[in-house]
């Protein structure tokens, strides 16, 4: 996991200083686009009056860029990190999937499968004094009321009244009651 996470922010901080590099690139290249585009609208204005207009030449570098497209070749790159960050979270993921798995398939093997099954597995002779605070030499109680005790439910005898416009109802709650059986 801790590998995974350090190829994943190393990748990611690789990815960051692309795009922190495409973005000034992209901002020098924004500047001279404006700067050619209000040259432009200046020599459309002057077309109909005598004279000559210098129009803005683009610095050497802005030129290499859009001559090697720059841009075109670190959008790649992200491309390229972002792919190899999918591909090492889809290995990531199937790694962990096969030991969930592998975790699964031990824990069937050794797994509970009914309740007939835990309680011959727990309810023996153990230390039950930190759960229970009985001492170490006592059964745990089989689950039930066990002989000599009863339960019974009873309808509470509750009526809510009722008004002009709504009927009264009686209560359809039960009351539990529950002890011991004497003779």
């Amino acid at each position: 996991m801790a590998e995974y996470m350090t190829v994943k922010q190393d990748r990611l901080r690789e990815q960051k200083k692309i795009a922190d590099e495409l973005s000034e690139l992209l901002g020098e290249l924004n500047d001279d686009t404006g700067k050619s585009l209000s040259t432009m609208h200046a020599a459309v204005a002057l077309s109909q009056r005598p004279g000559k207009l210098n129009y803005y030449q683009s610095p050497q570098n802005i030129s290499n860029y859009t001559k090697n497209d720059e841009v075109k070749r670190l959008v790649q790159k992200i491309k390229e990190i972002e792919h190899d960050i999918r591909k090492t979270e889809d290995s990531f993921h199937q790694a962990e999937s096969s030991r969930v798995n592998v975790a699964k398939s031990r824990e069937d093997i050794t797994g509970v499968d009914s309740f007939e099954q835990w309680h011959s597995r727990h309810n023996s002779w153990r230390d039950n004094s930190a759960i229970c605070g009985r001492s170490t030499k006592t059964k745990m109680k089989e689950a039930g009321p066990g002989e000599g005790y009863f339960t019974t439910f009873k309808q509470k005898p509750r009526h809510f009244g009722g008004t002009g416009v709504h009927q009264g109802f009686d209560s359809q709650a039960l009351t539990m009651k529950r002890g011991r059986i004497t003779r």
